[in-house]
């Protein structure tokens, strides 16, 4: 073998080696493709699987979130918004900084002053416009407290809607439509979504990872459209007792059925007293509301899922709430509430003996 021949073997080796070596490089960037591509389906699986899970706890702990009780006489009795003051913070600061300087500038510091000024003008007229927002905010708060204080009826759907977080109903699709009696008692139809708000897929993870995919039993399916509908009614009554000194509620669920009709499934009346004491943190929705005795079919049609239309409760079907009756939590409210409007009615007859 001549030397060229060798020098070619040689270079040929060197050639087919660094191929080698170029295809093991592309084997491992491969395998390692393989591999992110294969962590991110677990990751994706994983995700979808923490997904479903959320969008079924939703349905499930509609009832567990309520707003803090309003304290009405607080509202009543709150005092106006401070009055904004002119400041020259901006002002004061630019002539320090020339005060200081060794070589004052006269007209930079004219300049600079007069800039400062238009700030703090600013600054003020910003307050201001503010502040007449807030008082604006303050008289209509204080006008709503007082006359819920007053145990004005008209005045509950505006504080339902100025305090109560219902919106979350709204957002799964719920409309609500509330009906004031009296200032003690209110009724509420809450229409909600049928068996579509229901996921029909029940999704798990395998022990490699992978996400599991199937129809939801026809069971479980059921046991999430009831938890979901007695959530929702259980809601309504925590948001009310927790915005209006009301005694009672009357709330009626209604669904859809397979034809598209709105008909009502489910009725309870809640009295104020009943729900003091439940940790809603821990209870289940459908047996919390077997408490009240509602009127409701829960055997669901074979054919379309849905539950049995029934004939909804109505107040002269409930016994009135009296002082005999009436639980402390009732007996709380209404002693707060009377005391309430007769500060408010002390208050006037002052301020027209003053004025």
């Amino acid at each position: 073998m001549t030397k060229w021949n060798r020098d070619a073997v040689s270079v040929d080796r060197a050639r087919k080696q660094s191929e080698r070596e170029a295809v093991r490089r592309q084997r491992d960037l491969l395998r390692q493709i393989r591999d992110q591509e294969k962590a991110d389906e677990k990751e994706k699986a994983f995700l979808a699987w923490q997904s479903h899970l959320a969008e079924v706890d939703v349905l499930l702990s509609i009832h567990r979130e309520a707003p803090a009780p309003v304290d009405w006489l607080k509202l009543a009795s709150a005092l106006p918004p401070a009055v904004p003051t002119i400041s020259r913070a901006r002002e004061l600061n630019a002539l320090r900084n020339h005060a200081v300087r060794v070589h004052p500038n006269p007209a930079l510091r004219e300049a600079e002053v007069t800039k400062a000024q238009s700030l703090d003008a600013q600054a003020f007229a910003d307050a201001q416009k503010l502040h007449r927002e807030a008082v604006t905010e303050w008289q209509s708060t204080v006008a709503l407290a007082r006359r819920i204080l007053a145990r004005d009826c008209a005045a509950y759907t505006d504080a339902l809607v100025r305090f109560s977080t219902l919106q979350e109903l709204a957002d799964l699709g719920a409309e609500l439509d509330f009906t004031m009696h009296t200032a003690d008692a209110v009724e509420c139809v809450l229409s909600m979504k049928g068996t579509q708000v229901v996921p029909t897929e029940a999704k798990s993870l395998t022990a490699t990872g992978k996400l599991a995919v199937k129809p939801m039993p026809r069971q479980q399916f059921q046991e999430i459209y009831q938890d979901y509908l007695c959530g929702g009614v259980l809601r309504v009554a925590r948001e009310a007792f927790a915005v209006l000194p009301i005694r009672r509620i009357l709330v009626t669920a209604s669904a859809p059925t397979n034809g598209g009709t709105t008909v009502p499934v489910l009725s309870a009346a809640i009295d104020r007293s009943a729900l003091d004491g439940i940790d809603f943190e821990k209870a289940d929705a459908s047996d919390t509301l077997d408490r009240f005795s509602p009127r409701g079919d829960f055997k669901a049609s074979r054919k379309t899922g849905a539950f049995q239309a029934i004939e909804p409760l109505a107040f002269k079907d409930i016994a009135p709430v009296t002082a005999d009756t009436a639980g402390i939590p009732d007996l709380l409210v209404r002693v707060s509430a009377e005391r309430a409007a007769i500060r408010i009615e002390k208050e006037t007859i002052e301020e027209a003996f003053t004025s």
